[in-house]
């Protein structure tokens, strides 16, 4: 830049102001690709925000009123915004930006949400409260305060505010909860069901109020895939109330949540710019009256509970309940974070091979089971039948297991053309009642990979199918129950 150029661009203070910001805030990109500042707002205390959130904004637009002594238009505030954000981008810094729950190597750390920027640092055989500006964490509009933990809780008075129906649900919960501190591990979904009266709304607002406290509560499920997405991307912890069905995109997208995968969509109609959102790890819980996960691949990566129905002995008042809540509440996350700093000390070696898509999940599973001063044998026979029982009641409620089985009671085994046995399958469908279940295949094409989706559930009522070479008069396949 000339010297006549640099005059005339100091005539213009925006400019100047721009220059400051440049030159003085931290810029990055998070791991989306979004950029983030971080800057100091009170007490030497940073705080870190992306550039297109309100937050900065309000930074932005109070700084300028400082410097300037006037208030910044919108087309000012925007240049400015992009200013830096092509700033932020050219230069190509890159750190990790965490919700709520992060971790630096072997040490994990729990967002307050306080003004006094306050984390909980969690340690082998130690945790603590103190300030830190070592790792991002962002704060959504929708994040509420977390009280303060105490030293020498109890986890165990979770217990008092669930009604779960065996000692082995109540292991898993801890369990599930915990590892919910735990960020970049794969955790499973949690699916609440039971009778109307059991409490399942409260059940959830509990765990949310523990885990990511947040203005927004309870989600209904979105219309919208994108949607979805970005709710996903702003609760650390999202509990869904109250579903009837969900849909197989949503179910994909969950799929993803919990074992890692992107969501993509374009910024903008008017250019192709990409909007990416990264999952890992997602903490998601969802109830309704029935159970709403039906696809094989999401029972694989979801817990199941039952709730028990509320005596009428057991109801206290709404109020009641929560001061009671609220008063346990810092025992309680104390004692979560003791369980999970003793819980370091007996993570199994990386040598230990587990099946299944949740290793992670399992390994912390493990080591937390034995800090609560089980076995680690207790959460592989909890764990293992949870996942069973979930298989099975997913198999005696799919509308198509229903009907090969009464196929198969009166033909086994059964060759036909997949047009064929589509038809005497839609017959019998008919008679049961289900065939107006959105999982039906609604037409012969869909009948083979519905087969393949549900080939692991069927193995579990002793079903094999079998796709056979084609025909002059179609595609076959085999029906038959498996000799035991």
């Amino acid at each position: 830049m000339n010297e006549s150029e640099q005059a005339i661009r100091l005539q213009r203070p925006v400019d100047t102001l721009i220059d400051s910001f440049i030159n003085g805030e931290k810029k990055f990109l998070d791991q989306n690709g979004t950029p983030y500042i971080k800057v100091e707002l009170r007490d030497s205390q940073l705080t870190t925000f992306s550039l297109e959130s309100q937050q900065a904004k309000d930074y932005l637009r109070g700084k300028a009123r400082f410097q300037l002594k006037r208030a910044l238009s919108a087309t000012e505030l925007a240049t400015i915004i992009e200013e830096l954000s092509s700033e932020t981008r050219r230069l190509g810094s890159s750190e990790k930006v965490w919700r709520r729950c992060g971790k630096i190597q072997d040490t994990l750390y729990y967002d307050l949400c306080n003004a006094a920027g306050e984390v909980v640092i969690v340690q082998p055989s130690h945790w603590e409260i103190t300030c830190s500006n070592n790792i991002n964490f962002s704060r959504y509009n929708c994040m509420r305060e977390q009280v303060k933990p105490i030293q020498g809780g109890d986890w165990k008075k979770l217990w008092n505010f669930t009604n779960l129906k065996s000692e082995e649900d109540n292991l898993l919960l801890i369990v599930l909860v915990a590892s919910m501190f735990l960020p970049d591990i794969q955790h499973p979904i949690l699916s609440v069901d039971g009778v109307m009266g059991s409490g399942k709304s409260t059940f959830l607002q509990v765990l949310k109020r523990l885990i990511d406290p947040s203005y927004e509560e309870l989600q209904m499920l979105p219309t919208k895939t994108e949607d979805l997405a970005l709710q996903l991307e702003r609760h650390h912890f999202l509990a869904f109330d109250n579903l009837s069905y969900l849909p197989r995109n949503f179910s994909d997208i969950l799929c993803q949540a919990v074992t890692g995968g992107t969501y993509s969509k374009r910024k903008l109609y008017t250019n192709g710019e990409i909007y990416t959102v990264r999952f890992s790890g997602g903490n998601i819980a969802l109830n309704g009256i029935n159970r709403v996960i039906n696809r094989s691949d999401l029972v694989d990566r979801s817990i199941m509970f039952e709730l028990a129905r509320l005596l009428p002995e057991k109801l206290i008042g709404n109020q009641s309940f929560w001061e009671r809540f609220h008063t346990e509440l810092p025992s309680i996350l104390g004692g979560i974070f003791s369980l999970l700093s003793n819980a370091m000390n007996h993570l199994p070696d990386n040598e230990v091979k587990f099946q299944g898509r949740m290793t992670d999940f399992q390994r912390w599973g493990v080591a937390i089971t034995q800090a609560m001063g089980y076995s680690k044998d207790h959460f592989n026979r909890a764990y293992g039948q949870n996942l069973d029982n979930a298989f099975e009641e997913n198999t005696n409620s799919h509308p198509l297991c229903q009907a090969i089985q009464r196929l198969l009671s009166e033909h086994d085994p059964l060759e036909d053309t997949v047009g064929n046995v589509h038809q005497k399958l839609t017959i019998i469908a008919s008679d049961l009642g289900v065939v107006s279940d959105p999982r039906w295949p609604k037409h012969s094409n869909l009948l083979i990979k519905q087969l393949k989706e549900l080939q692991f559930n069927l193995e579990l009522s002793d079903i094999k199918f079998q796709i056979l070479e084609r025909s002059c008069a179609g595609r076959k396949i085999l029906l038959e129950r498996l000799k035991r």
